[in-house]
């Protein structure tokens, strides 16, 4: 209970620097765009692995976007301790870092050019770095690419790659929206695993709650439920 404690303030003054810049960009200059968010979860899953070991976690972000666009965003979330054995010295808070550009034509979404930095703050000193290229999609279905290298204070890199199909249905008649994705992976975080989602969520405003069922064919690892309460600002 005590290592579990310990990293919800250092989560605590992250989030409130996500606000104060919220809160600048009040005055955002014309056509630039300044979203954060701030979501509670019952599980932190990332492809079909829980990285806050069942536990619930805390998470925040920030995207910045010009009419052109281009993106910057950061995103952190607590996890459960990781690295130098658990012992109370590890990483409790994963911040990501990333940039790309997204943009449409006719009917088809393109994301390109994207890359961003995982971080896992504190001694661990692990870096991890994502380039992914959305391919030509419309705005229901779509598949996602992306290559990792994965580099620790004591490992040379990892290659991996991840591809993922996703299909969403946003719902009429203030109906809940749904999405699906199914997840190939071979590298960074396992060897030829399958992972894959089903999700059903609703906006109240700037609220939004969500409930999804995450798996992966990883062995050891079972499907669970997740649920999240979000909000957008």
């Amino acid at each position: 209970m005590g290592r579990r404690k310990e990293r919800f303030p250092v989560l605590h003054h992250a989030l409130l620097s996500f606000a104060a810049l919220s809160t600048a960009g009040g005055a955002q200059a014309e056509g630039i765009k300044l979203l954060g968010e701030l979501a509670a979860v019952s599980d932190y899953r990332f492809r079909g692995y829980s990285l806050s070991e069942g536990q619930p976690a805390l998470q925040g972000g920030l995207t910045l976007t010009d009419p052109a666009g281009f993106y910057a965003n950061t995103w952190a979330s607590t996890i459960n301790e990781y690295g130098t054995g658990a012992s109370g010295r590890g990483a409790t808070v994963e911040l990501d870092l990333g940039v790309g550009r997204a943009f449409s034509i006719g009917a088809y979404d393109f994301q390109s050019g994207g890359c961003s930095l995982c971080l896992f703050w504190r001694p661990r000193r692990e870096l991890r770095v994502d380039t992914g290229l959305g391919l030509p999609h419309c705005r229901r279905i779509g598949l996602d690419a992306r290559r990792s290298l994965r580099a620790t204070a004591v490992q040379s890199g990892q290659q991996g790659q991840h591809l993922r199909l996703w299909f969403s249905h946003a719902c009429t008649n203030n109906m809940a929206d749904l999405q699906a994705t199914l997840g190939r992976e071979d590298g960074v975080f396992a060897e030829r695993k399958t992972d894959w989602s089903l999700a059903v969520s609703k906006s109240f405003g700037p609220i939004s709650v969500s409930m999804r069922y995450v798996g992966t064919d990883a062995p050891g690892v079972h499907a669970t439920a997740v649920g999240s309460l979000g909000m957008a600002f």
